[in-house]
């Protein structure tokens, strides 16, 4: 038998009769870090891999989000940095392998990819975002645990309108529902399915909020590579009055005031248009559509 939290206390029962005590009543210490058992099947020589290792920041796991340092800072030189040094000097990096290298003294590395933030990606006009909103790439690389600063947490668009996950100030989650590939310079919706680390929605790890909340894409990019907010479009249209034909072509069209010389063009060719049935009705007629064709079947397909 097996149980799901024999590698977390470093305990492998031998049947199923095997009680265990927990560390507190036993006295021994508990694992800090946790090994990978059984390890991948592409692993590097020389190298264990683990599950969690222990960080000043604290314990840096498979599947967790940290702010990575732009330099390779060494760990006792490492200070800790303000929210506003934090977020110019550091980038977003989700876990999804950790180990130990032995021919490295037994250094620390984790491999993973990068989420970019709204102004670090290639600018468009129309693309907005949201306040915490970041954007998975396509870049992915090896680093050393010790570039680590802190801790932060990227969840899918239903988690972020539900609540925050426990542990985890406001400003330190982040909301992701895109894929951005730099050198296609192209936006893709990432489907929650395919999401390799879901948030868990739960009462023991999550903090619900009163009411879900409904946020709102307002902010852009500049071509400074700023990020600023703009202003959200209103529905109703300021257009002036139009006569009922122009009317039902523009419900198909975005909702945006004309210009008085575009709309004394549009009602003079929509004026001079026949009725919309007998129009169609003549088209039919000449290009005999309304007719049945009797298709010419191959001499193959005869015999």
């Amino acid at each position: 038998a097996s149980w799901q939290h024999s590698l977390c206390v470093a305990f492998t029962p031998s049947d199923c009769d095997t009680q265990f005590v927990c560390n507190q009543c036993n006295g021994r210490a508990h694992p800090k870090e946790i090994k990978l058992l059984p390890p991948p099947a592409r692993c590097e020589p020389n190298c264990t891999y683990y599950r969690c290792v222990q960080h000043k920041v604290g314990k840096v796991h498979v599947g967790c989000t940290v702010y990575l340092s732009r330099q390779s800072v060494n760990s006792k030189d490492a200070k800790r940095l303000s929210r506003s040094e934090l977020l110019s000097s550091t980038d977003l990096f989700r876990v999804l392998q950790i180990w130990r290298d032995a021919s490295q003294d037994n250094q620390a590395f984790m491999y993973g990819y990068y989420y970019l933030r709204p102004e670090e990606t290639h600018p468009l006009p129309n693309k907005r975002f949201y306040k915490n909103e970041v954007v998975r790439s396509t870049l992915q690389t090896i680093v050393p645990v010790d570039d680590v600063r802190g801790l932060c947490s990227v969840v899918d668009g239903i988690a972020y309108r539900k609540g925050t996950p426990r542990g985890f100030k406001a400003h330190d989650v982040y909301v992701c529902e895109i894929r951005c590939d730099k050198r296609k310079r192209r936006f893709t919706t990432m489907p929650r399915s395919r999401v390799q680390f879901p948030t868990i929605i739960c009462s023991r790890h999550f903090d619900f909020f009163d009411e879900p909340i409904k946020p709102i894409r307002t902010y852009c990019r500049n071509e400074d590579g700023e990020l600023r907010q703009t202003d959200v479009p209103s529905v109703k249209s300021t257009c002036p009055s139009l006569s009922p034909g122009v009317k039902s072509c523009m419900s198909v069209l975005p909702q945006q005031p004309l210009k008085p010389s575009l709309n004394k063009i549009a009602e003079k060719l929509l004026s001079s248009l026949p009725p919309p049935k007998e129009s169609n009705l003549e088209f039919l007629k000449r290009t005999k559509l309304l007719c049945r064709r009797r298709v010419a079947k191959p001499s193959s397909l005869l015999k």
